[in-house]
This record gives C-alpha cells, structure tokens and sequence, in this order.
C-alpha cells in the first residue's frame, strides 16, 4: 500500500492559510513523524525535493511524499467516515464507498510505488 503523491497535491488537499504555507516544512515533520508516533503509517516513511524522492522511488516526478498506512491507520480511516464494519481489504475496492462532501477523495496525482 505504499505510494508517492506530491508535495502541491498534499498541500493542496490540505488548504494551508497563508500562514501555514510558510510552515510548510515544519507542519510535514509534525504531520509525518505524529502519523509514526501514533503508528498510523509504517515506519520507513519520506518526503522531499524530487532529488530525494528518487532515492526510494526511481519514478518519481517531483517532490513528494512516500510514506505507507498502517494496518491500525486503515482502521482508523474507516471507523472516522463511519465504516468500521468494513474489511481492511475493501478501501481497495472500485465501489468503495464516496466520503462526505468536502472530503479530498484521493490525490489526483497519486502512484503506487510498488506493483
């Protein structure tokens, strides 16, 4: 389940105030090592300039971020929109159902970094 999405696609989702885009670097290290804090991503996590993210994802496009959910963090995910009596296994499936309006669904520029 590990993926690559970009550093404008992930600021983007995040709809940083003028304020916190100049933290931008600072919100990326409280975000990602809290997600590992709290093991809701796994452990080997990156993000970076395009120079950096090629290092563990050859394909990458530009900067970004690689990081992998935890089993735990997939929990979470369903329970916080109301679905924990789904399956881990089903957040992959086509139908899965749509989040609540206003909800980024996804990362339009996403890629798994393994097949």
């Amino acid at each position: 389940m590990q993926f690559f999405v970009s550093l404008d696609d992930f600021a983007n989702s995040m709809v940083f105030d003028a304020n916190e885009k100049k933290q931008f670097v600072q919100l990326l290290n409280h975000i990602f090592f809290g997600l590992h804090g709290e093991n809701l991503i796994e452990g080997h996590f990156q993000y970076g300039d395009k120079e950096a993210m090629v290092k563990v994802f050859a394909a990458a496009p530009d900067g970004g971020i690689v990081c992998q959910p935890s089993a735990l963090g997939a929990e979470l995910f369903l329970s916080a929109f109301g679905m924990a009596d789904k399956h881990l296994d089903e957040i992959f499936l086509a139908d899965f159902p749509e989040l609540p309006d206003g909800v980024p669904n996804g990362f339009p520029e996403a890629m798994p970094t393994k097949v």
